[in-house]
């Protein structure tokens, strides 16, 4: 007989694992500005950073781009590290951390403008550029503070970057040659010479003075002393007193001249009395001593 077929027993099936659904990724999208000025010699320009219209700002234009570039790398890294500081607080939350991711092909200046200088240039002919650089970044994980604090971190970072010279010594030797200075344009320098706040004392205004004329209303009618006049060029005294001075001065001029001119006319009659050509009925005897002319009145009467 034949052996008792048995019905094969269904061997076991093993299910496929059942993977769990991990939970949504947060990313957030932001764009840090960095805003610094730098000053540089007069053939820099903004056109050479907007369409490379000289080698020297190509150059410099890449040099700038670069630094960003590998600032901004090393500070991401820095706030991604676990312990790398406690401005974020932080602290792990579904087995994540802080995240910050940076697109350093999308890294690019935005304003590129000249401006006013922060500080006196050393060179006479140097100039400043005010530049604008975008940095989008990428934030996932915990997150203490909200993207704009994240952002104003950054942002702070560079401008200490800035005043330390941290920044400026990344940059290539040969382009640090362009650079002559360099900071962030919202420094604003301490003037010596402050302007008061708006707890400054108010200084009440003075009140106007009275006349000493009670029956005068106000101040417009009084009149200011005549000056007095000024004396002549050669130091004489008024005019008025010198002009009756001349006229009196002309007065006894014509009278001594008239007494000298009536004496001379006088003695020349004399003269002519007692010459030959007299007539007879004008001539005196030689024996008359009798006074002539003014004085012949006081003389004696002959008898």
């Amino acid at each position: 007989t034949l052996p008792k077929t048995e019905k094969p027993t269904d061997s076991p099936t093993s299910s496929a694992p059942t993977v769990a659904p991990s939970p949504a990724v947060n990313v957030v999208e932001e764009t840090v500005l960095l805003n610094y000025q730098i000053t540089v010699p007069s053939f820099i320009t903004e056109g050479g950073f907007q369409n490379g219209d000289n080698d020297e700002s190509e150059e410099l234009k890449e040099a700038l781009l670069t630094a960003v570039q590998a600032w901004t790398q090393e500070k991401a890294s820095e706030l991604s590290r676990e312990g790398g500081g406690d401005v974020f607080e932080r602290k792990k939350k579904h087995g994540r951390n802080l995240a910050v991711t940076i697109d350093l092909e999308k890294v690019q200046f935005t304003n590129v403008t000249s401006a006013d200088c922060i500080t006196e240039p050393a060179q006479f002919r140097d100039k400043c550029l005010d530049i604008q650089m975008a940095v989008p970044l990428q934030l996932t994980g915990n997150q203490s503070l909200t993207p704009e604090g994240i952002k104003g971190t950054i942002e702070l970072m560079f401008e200490e970057a800035l005043k330390d010279g941290s920044f400026y010594d990344s940059l290539p030797a040969e382009v640090r040659d362009y650079i002559s200075g360099i900071s962030a344009p919202n420094i604003v320098e301490v003037p010596l010479s402050p302007p008061p706040t708006a707890q400054a004392t108010v200084v009440a205004p003075t009140p106007p003075q009275e006349s000493f004329n009670p029956q005068t209303p106000s101040t417009d009618s009084i009149r200011a002393p005549e000056p007095a006049p000024a004396p002549s060029p050669d130091g004489g005294g008024d005019p008025s007193i010198i002009g009756i001075a001349a006229g009196v001065s002309a007065g006894l001029v014509v009278i001594i001249a008239g007494f000298f001119v009536f004496r001379r006319r006088q003695s020349q009659k004399r003269r002519f009395d007692n010459t030959d050509s007299t007539p007879s009925f004008g001539k005196r005897a030689s024996n008359d001593s009798a006074p002539k002319g003014l004085f012949s009145a006081f003389a004696p009467k002959r008898k």
